[in-house]
């Protein structure tokens, strides 16, 4: 990913020479930033034949999420979109992760202006990524705070969140979200009690990473550093 407008993502071939990949494809194109993006193979579509390999994109400036089928780049095809979100006014497409059973798209905005969002995209020819629900942390009324990335381990959507930390959100209904857990790693890093710096920083909780066959999470935050952790019931 280019991460700037309208560069685009280009795609790489790593399975042949992961050392010197060959350059596969590209998407991009005035509107079509491709901020972060997802991709999985084998995903069934109404409408298309057979199993198909996707990509999901945060579209930056655009304010939209897309999803591409890229199944035929190896044998010189041009990834196309299939379906593609309603523009959020004011957001911008920054990530994006995919349910276990590819049915819901978890989309960030780091504009700030609707947080996170859920959009079907079970069936993206005949129906497009309908809107399903937005959400934010449970503070958000009292103490705004911007959302950066996310990923999603079965029924638990796993967020960096700036400013507030790692928090941890109830999936198992898409329509009813819930938050569930938090670590605060900018603004209480040793864990004191004492929350102190700006709820509008883009300082903060920056990526984490959920898979781990230890069961254990990854937390990087820009200030505080990375932060190891593993989830309970308490």
């Amino acid at each position: 990913s280019a991460a700037s407008g309208g560069r685009g993502c280009t795609i790489l071939d790593v399975e042949r020479n992961p050392a010197f990949p060959r350059m596969l494809s590209q998407y991009g194109g005035y509107g079509f930033d491709c901020h972060d993006t997802y991709a999985r193979a084998g995903v069934t579509v109404p409408g298309l034949s057979g199993p198909r390999d996707l990509l999901y994109a945060a579209d930056g400036y655009s304010g939209r999420y897309r999803v591409v089928d890229i199944t035929d780049i190896r044998s010189g095809g041009d990834p196309v979109v299939i379906g593609e979100s309603e523009a959020f006014d004011n957001a911008y497409g920054h990530s994006v992760w995919l349910s276990d059973d590819s049915n819901y798209l978890y989309v960030f905005d780091e504009f700030d202006a609707f947080d996170m969002a859920v959009l079907d995209v079970s069936d993206p020819v005949g129906q497009g990524l309908p809107l399903l629900n937005t959400f934010q942390y449970s503070e958000e009324a009292t103490a705004d705070a911007t959302v950066h990335n996310g990923q999603v381990l079965g029924n638990h959507l796993i967020v960096a969140y700036y400013a507030i930390g790692l928090r941890v959100f109830d999936i198992s209904d898409p329509m009813n979200i819930v938050e569930t857990g938090k670590l605060e790693s900018y603004r209480d890093p040793t864990n004191s009690g004492e929350i102190g710096g700006r709820f509008l920083s883009t300082d903060g909780g920056w990526n984490v990473y959920s898979f781990f066959e230890s069961g254990k999470i990854a937390l990087s935050d820009t200030e505080s550093g990375t932060f190891i952790l593993r989830l309970t019931d308490a």
